[in-house]
C-alpha cells in the first residue's frame, strides 16, 4: 500500500510540475514539487524505500525537464541520502525547524546539480542566485506545510483504524 501512495503522490506532484511549467517558463525556477516529496518521503518512509523512491522520483523529474537523463536522479538520491541519514540525529519538531531543514536540503541540492553539471556537462548554464534563493524558500514553506498537513492526515487514520478495530461494547455508540 505504501508503494501505490507513492507512486500517486508523484504522478500527482509531476502533474503539478507539468502544469506549472505550461503556466510559465520561470514556475520551475521558483518551485520544485518533485523536491518537497522527496524529502518528505526521506523523513517519513523507512530506509532504503527513502533511497529508491528518491531515484525514481529523480529520473521521473529528469524525463520531465528534457535535460541529461540521469543527472537529477543521482543528485536526488544523494539529497535523500543526506536527508534520512539527518533524521537519526536531528530533532525536528517545530515547523520553523522543518522549514529550515528542507531549506538547507534544498540548497544542497542545487549545490550538488551545479557540481555535476559543472564537472559533466561542457557549456551548461549555471542556475542563477535568484532560482536557488526562490527555492529555499519555497521548498522550506512547502516541506513545513507538508509535514504538517501529512502529520494530521498519518494521526486520523491511526485513530480511525484504532476505532475499527474495538470491539463494540454496550457503551459505545456504533
Amino acid at each position: 500500500m505504501r508503494l501505490v501512495r507513492y507512486l500517486l503522490a508523484l504522478a500527482a506532484v509531476a502533474l503539478v510540475h507539468i502544469a506549472g511549467v505550461r503556466l510559465s517558463p520561470i514556475v520551475p525556477l521558483l518551485v520544485d514539487p518533485i523536491l518537497v516529496l522527496i524529502l518528505y518521503h526521506s523523513l517519513e518512509s523507512p530506509r532504503g524505500w527513502d533511497i529508491v523512491g528518491a531515484s525514481v522520483a529523480g529520473l521521473v523529474h529528469d524525463a520531465l525537464t528534457g535535460g541529461v537523463y540521469g543527472q537529477l536522479g543521482l543528485v536526488d538520491t544523494v539529497t535523500a541520502y543526506v536527508c534520512s541519514r539527518s533524521r537519526q540525529h536531528l530533532v525536528l519538531l517545530r515547523s520553523w525547524r522543518l522549514g529550515l531543514f528542507f531549506s538547507l536540503l534544498a540548497l544542497l541540492q542545487q549545490a550538488l546539480l551545479a557540481a555535476v553539471r559543472f564537472l559533466l556537462l561542457d557549456g551548461v548554464e549555471i542556475m542563477p542566485w535568484w532560482s536557488v534563493a526562490a527555492k529555499m524558500v519555497t521548498t522550506g514553506v512547502l516541506g513545513a506545510m507538508t509535514i504538517a498537513v501529512g502529520g494530521g492526515l498519518a494521526r486520523r487514520a491511526k485513530r480511525r483504524r484504532r476505532e475499527h478495530r474495538r470491539k463494540p461494547t454496550l457503551g459505545t455508540s456504533r
